[in-house]
């Protein structure tokens, strides 16, 4: 940045009517203070970039952290999740189980009592068919008999 010393000159006149010569000190003055504020802008302007990236650097190391933090967590939950279902799986698997046994039970019994009932129909068919024969067998030899 350079000074323009015909704008200052002319703005000096007109806001406090103070007339300047080119070689006036005042204006070896704003010079020199225009260096210092440029070399000062130039200092800022360096220590703004080593902030910058200062602040990017533990951006960087925050969002790596950030993650490493979230895939713990995010693996813990899913290791939670795993367990609870295999803990929900287990616990249907028993129920079917002890279902299935009791169903299994019921049947035995069913079949237990078929078993008797058919054993005892056969017998009773069995005696039905003893008694017709008797009946005709003592039939036959009373008519024979007569």
């Amino acid at each position: 940045m350079s000074l323009d010393t015909d704008a200052v000159i002319e703005l000096v006149a007109r806001e406090h009517g103070i007339f300047l010569s080119k070689n006036d000190p005042l204006l070896s003055l704003l010079a020199v203070n225009d260096i210092i504020l440029a070399q000062h802008s130039n200092y800022l302007t360096s220590q703004i970039i080593d902030v910058k990236e200062h602040l990017e650097s533990i951006t960087s190391r925050y969002q790596v952290e950030s993650k490493a933090i979230a895939d713990v967590i995010v693996g813990q939950t899913v290791q939670k999740i795993q367990s609870a279902g295999k803990d929900i799986q287990d616990s249907f698997q028993k129920l079917m189980f002890e279902d299935r046994l009791k169903h299994k039970q019921e049947i035995e019994a069913l079949m237990s009592e078929s078993r008797k009932l058919r054993n005892q129909s056969y017998y009773a068919g069995l005696c039905s068919g003893a008694s017709a024969l008797l009946t005709i067998v003592f039939l036959s030899y009373f008519l024979v008999a007569q």
